[in-house]
């Protein structure tokens, strides 16, 4: 993750998990697209197929902790 300059770490101020089908075997993708960047905030979605089905998304927000020194 690219964290701005001067941060210590992220930590999850919310999640939410869409669960849309299941997988029970072959492989799955997952793509995180960031969703809003701040310089306190940072949210990103990621979808996970299997083939061109949905089978999850996840919404994860963290805020970036600061260095104290």
């Amino acid at each position: 993750m690219n964290l701005p300059e001067g941060s210590a770490g992220t930590d999850t101020i919310g999640s939410e998990n869409r669960l849309m089908g299941s997988v029970k075997v072959g492989a799955i993708v997952a793509t995180a697209t960031p969703v809003s960047i701040t310089d306190s905030v940072i949210t990103v979605e990621t979808q996970i197929r299997k083939g061109e089905k949905l089978v999850a998304k996840v919404t994860q927000t963290q805020k970036v902790l600061r260095s104290h020194g």
